[in-house]
């Protein structure tokens, strides 16, 4: 028998609340049973009062089962974007090392060097100085998670493969992620005398 999961409709829940609850679930991180109730009146697929929709909710744990849902959507969207940030990972590192091996066969008088090769190379360690400079810099993940979380998104689309691997696991963990103060602390030897 296959497991159920908090989002899946339960033995004991009747078909009307678990379509109600679908339309909660649809009302994405910033749902609420006003809204649901508002939006599902206008809409024509609410036609039950608040508070029968709150019971129901209480009932059936509507709060604790959206929260799973949000955590398994955004695992889903973390494995997708480590899936085409490795694919694109691979692509690069395949291109560079061809840009290499051109660049050997150019120095060693292999082959006489184009410039578009020439570009492409110059282009190559650009981008390689830049990933550089990427590692270098400060972490401040945990910061832009907090001001993500108070707007209610993640944004995946700054965050490096490593930094998905670690919100994922954060995720699995089903616990908050820790703050960590990222403010420079001043070196300034006068500081603090009279």
């Amino acid at each position: 028998m296959t497991e159920l999961l908090p989002w899946h409709q339960s033995e004991d829940e009747p078909a009307d609340r678990f379509a109600a609850f679908v339309e909660y679930l649809r009302l994405g991180p910033n749902r609420s049973l006003k809204k649901l109730w508002e939006t599902g009146r206008s809409e024509g697929v609410i036609e039950v009062t608040r508070g029968t929709l709150e019971i129901w909710s209480s009932t059936h744990g509507w709060v604790a089962r959206a929260a799973a849902w949000d955590r398994h959507e955004l695992a889903a969207r973390i494995d997708a974007r480590i899936f085409v940030r490795e694919r694109v990972r691979g692509r690069v590192l395949q291109r560079a090392n061809r840009l290499a091996d051109k660049l050997c066969d150019i120095a060693l008088g292999k082959s006489k060097p184009h410039a578009a090769q020439v570009k492409a190379l110059l282009g190559a360690l650009a981008i390689a100085g830049i990933s550089e400079l990427r590692e270098l810099q400060v972490n401040t993940e945990s910061v832009v998670r907090r001001e993500a979380a108070k707007a209610h998104e993640i944004p995946l689309d700054n965050m490096s493969v490593e930094e998905l691997r670690e919100m994922k696991a954060l995720l699995n963990r089903r616990r908050q992620p820790k703050t960590i103060d990222v403010t420079p602390e001043t070196s300034d030897p006068t500081e603090g005398e009279p």
